[in-house]
């Protein structure tokens, strides 16, 4: 009935019982085949017949799907038993030969799951690999301390893609906020500078970052992506007009910019707006 309504999520209403509900198709799903546990009540008059059809409907796209799909490529064999400069062949003949020139007991290796531990080595370079993700990310201390705290759950199972961009993403909002909060408090006590400068991303878009100073720190405000607008005097004056109003115009001391003409002409418009800003 309508379009996305928080996330992929769209209004639907069912053609059978006429109730109305939101939800993606995995809600529509469970709704026509009664299934439990998908926060929607069951359809009360869908027949045999047309959860048959829901089923074999679903059957086929499930087939189209898995035909789509890419095909799954198997990791490097383990190389726990050879040397760097080592040629790339069989897991099998490696293993046989590499045995016999160093001597290397495969109860040790069972032992400490070398296999095991390069297997997992690889699944992880392959996941930078496919994703495009820069190496230096193995450096983030977050990253080696997730891996450590994962390995000593049992059963752990790494969040998904919409726990990722919604609830997780949420709290770690939330507890920012919770955190920049002494840091505002002081701002009527000791004023504020709004700092902002522009520059280009990886992506080649325009960016503007809008970033509060005070006395017991920097807080980054926010980054506006100007792609497609003319940045002159008036827009630019309009992004810094809107920042001071979040920050409160009564908190702010000065706004700081470098000296390109535009950006004095926004100056002068906000000096203007606010008297007692400089």
């Amino acid at each position: 009935m309508e379009g996305v309504v928080k996330g992929d999520n769209v209004s639907v209403t069912c053609k059978i019982c006429k109730r109305n509900f939101h939800g993606s198709h995995s809600r529509v799903k469970a709704h026509f085949l009664k299934l439990k546990g998908y926060g929607v009540i069951a359809c009360p008059k869908v027949t045999s017949e047309q959860q048959s059809e829901m089923l074999e409907l679903l059957e086929s796209c499930q087939q189209q799907l898995s035909n789509r799909a890419p095909r799954k490529v198997p990791l490097p064999p383990s190389s726990s038993l050879t040397g760097s400069g080592s040629s790339y062949f069989p897991l099998e003949e490696r293993d046989s030969a590499t045995k016999k020139r160093r001597g290397v007991s495969p109860q040790l290796t069972k032992a400490f799951k070398i296999e095991e531990r390069q297997q997992c080595d690889a699944e992880v370079a392959r996941m930078f690999y496919t994703s495009g993700l820069p190496f230096n990310l193995a450096k983030n201390p977050h990253y080696q301390n997730s891996y450590s705290r994962a390995s000593q759950i049992l059963g752990y199972v790494s969040p998904g893609y919409n726990q990722l961009r919604t609830t997780l993403l949420d709290n770690e909002r939330h507890h920012i906020e919770r955190m920049l909060q002494p840091i505002k408090k002081t701002w009527r006590e000791t004023g504020v500078s709004l700092c902002s400068d522009g520059w280009t991303d990886d992506q080649r878009r325009p960016l503007i970052n809008m970033m509060d100073a005070c006395s017991n720190g920097a807080i980054m405000l926010k980054a506006i992506n100007c792609e497609g607008q003319y940045k002159d005097k008036f827009e630019v004056s309009r992004l810094l007009l809107e920042s001071i109003n979040e920050i409160s115009s009564d908190n702010v001391v000065q706004v700081v910019t470098d000296n390109a003409p535009v950006c004095s002409a926004a100056g002068a418009i906000v000096e203007s707006t606010h008297p007692h800003i400089f």
